[in-house]
């Protein structure tokens, strides 16, 4: 019997080992996989950007060769919620600009996103700044400031952000006129012209989940060791004291 029971344990012993290295080794490959697939849709989103721009461009090419074609190729953005871009872009960029918060704000592509987001990443990013999923700046350091002097801040009674002007003393619950398209469409999705993307782990949380489960399988191993230690030292002791008896 105890040497059934020695065999036993370190049955149950080599039993748990092999699952925590399968779990290692899942897990290792699961996140493999993923990175492959956001290279993949990267290289997809890429291309459709090219063919984009590509299109726009020939279209902006084609309509300016003919008189007043300016007013023709922009004029229906002319009833929109943002009838500027901040300095520094063109005309054709605010178009495309607008274009792109008009597809995000769309309430059906909107629904199909979040019906889609629990079976994969939608692979076609709408642009380079905004997430498709949560609305948010993709990384903090797209973060588009406000403008001088405006400052946001939390209201402590229903938890809301508003948007206090030093000079003026003005208090807005929406963002100012001055604020970025992209910080308005933000402020929209997530109540605040701040929000950073955390539907994608960056490497440095992957590193993190990876070592808490190198963590987690070695302090398992462990206890099963030592608790195989236990029961091999009682089977240990039995079997000495049931030799000693019989002689």
């Amino acid at each position: 019997m105890s040497q059934a029971r020695v065999a036993a344990v370190a049955r149950g012993s080599m039993e748990v080992f092999d699952d925590v290295q399968r779990t290692r080794h899942q897990i290792e490959t699961d996140f493999t996989r993923y990175d492959d697939r956001q290279v993949r849709f990267k290289k997809q989103f890429d291309r459709e950007t090219r063919r984009h721009n590509h299109a726009i461009s020939s279209l902006a090419c084609a309509i300016n060769s003919t008189p007043g074609s300016n007013a023709v190729l922009f004029a229906r953005e002319d009833n929109d919620d943002f009838e500027e871009i901040p300095a520094g872009g063109s005309n054709r960029r605010g178009s495309v600009v607008m274009q792109q918060l008009r597809r995000l704000r769309d309430p059906h592509a909107q629904r199909r996103r979040e019906q889609l987001q629990c079976f994969y990443l939608p692979p076609v990013a709408t642009t380079d700044l905004i997430c498709d999923t949560c609305g948010s700046f993709r990384t903090a350091a797209i973060v588009h400031p406000l403008p001088e002097p405006w400052e946001e801040f939390v209201c402590e009674d229903n938890g809301k952000r508003y948007y206090y002007h030093r000079l003026t003393k003005q208090i807005l619950w929406t963002p100012p006129p001055e604020a970025s398209p992209f910080s308005v469409f933000v402020f929209e999705r997530t109540n605040s012209v701040f929000t950073v993307c955390r539907c994608i782990p960056s490497q440095e949380r992957r590193k993190r989940c990876m070592q808490k489960f190198r963590m987690y399988a070695l302090e398992t191993a462990r206890q099963e060791t030592e608790k195989r230690n236990r029961q091999l030292h009682g089977a240990f002791k039995t079997l000495a004291y049931k030799v000693i008896k019989r002689k």
